[in-house]
C-alpha cells in the first residue's frame, strides 16, 4: 500500500468520491435493468476492504504500510470507515429482491471485529463469507470457490463489486464493478488509465 501526496490530494479533493458516484450510478442503471428482465434468483458480490470499509484511518497515518499483521491489527479495533457511495448502493440494494453476499478476503479472526464495524457504521448485514486461511491461503482461489458455490445453489451472480484484479479472476459473475483504490502499490490514479470497469 502506498499514500503520496498526490494520492492525498486525489482523496481530499473530492474527485476520488466523484469517481466512485459516477460508477455507482452505472451499476445502479445495469441492475435495474437485470432486475426488469428476471427477478428470481439473482445475487450480488460485495468485496469488503478498500470497497465497503475503507482502511484509509490507517494508511494515511503508517510509514510501513506492506505489513499485514498490522493493519489486521488494526482492523480489530473495528475503526474503518465506509466507503459512502458503495454504502449508499448497498442500502439502495436492500429494497430490491436481490441476494447480497459479502465475499472478503479477510480471516475468520477478525470476524467479530468486522461485524462490529459494521454495526458501528450502521451497515445492515447480508451473508458475511471469510474465508478459513488454512483451508484457502491464496485469497483469489478462495473467491474463485465461493462464486462457484453460489452460482452452483442456483444463483446468477449479476454483478462482482471489487477493489483489486483478483478479485474478478475465475469468472462466476455476469457484470464487474471495479472500484478505484489508489493505496496499492500496483494501482494508478482513475487518469491515468484507462477506466476497466465492465458495468
Amino acid at each position: 500500500m502506498i499514500y503520496t501526496k498526490e494520492i492525498k490530494d486525489y482523496v481530499n479533493n473530492g474527485h476520488y468520491h466523484k469517481d466512485l458516484e459516477e460508477l455507482v450510478q452505472q451499476a445502479k442503471v445495469f441492475i435495474s435493468y437485470e432486475m426488469l428482465t428476471n427477478k428470481s434468483n439473482k445475487a450480488i458480490i460485495i468485496d469488503i476492504d478498500e470497497t465497503i470499509l475503507s482502511n484509509l484511518p490507517y494508511i494515511s497515518k503508517q510509514i510501513h504500510l506492506n505489513d499485514v499483521e498490522k493493519l489486521n491489527r488494526w482492523q480489530k479495533t473495528s475503526s474503518c470507515e465506509a466507503i459512502m457511495p458503495i454504502l449508499a448502493l448497498y442500502n439502495w440494494l436492500l429494497d430490491k429482491e436481490v441476494k447480497i453476499y459479502f465475499v472478503t478476503a479477510r480471516p475468520l479472526d477478525l470476524k467479530d471485529a468486522t461485524i462490529e464495524n459494521f454495526k458501528r457504521l450502521n451497515i445492515q448485514q447480508s451473508e458475511i463469507i471469510f474465508r478459513d486461511q488454512a483451508i484457502w491461503p491464496v485469497p483469489k482461489e478462495f473467491k474463485i470457490a465461493m462464486r462457484k458455490k453460489i452460482v452452483n445453489n442456483d444463483y446468477d451472480i449479476i454483478l462482482n463489486i471489487g477493489d483489486q484484479p483478483t478479485d474478478f479472476e475465475g469468472g462466476y459473475w455476469k457484470r464487474a464493478l471495479r472500484v478505484p483504490n489508489p493505496f496499492y502499490i500496483e494501482s494508478k490514479l482513475p487518469w491515468q488509465k484507462d477506466r476497466d470497469v465492465a458495468v
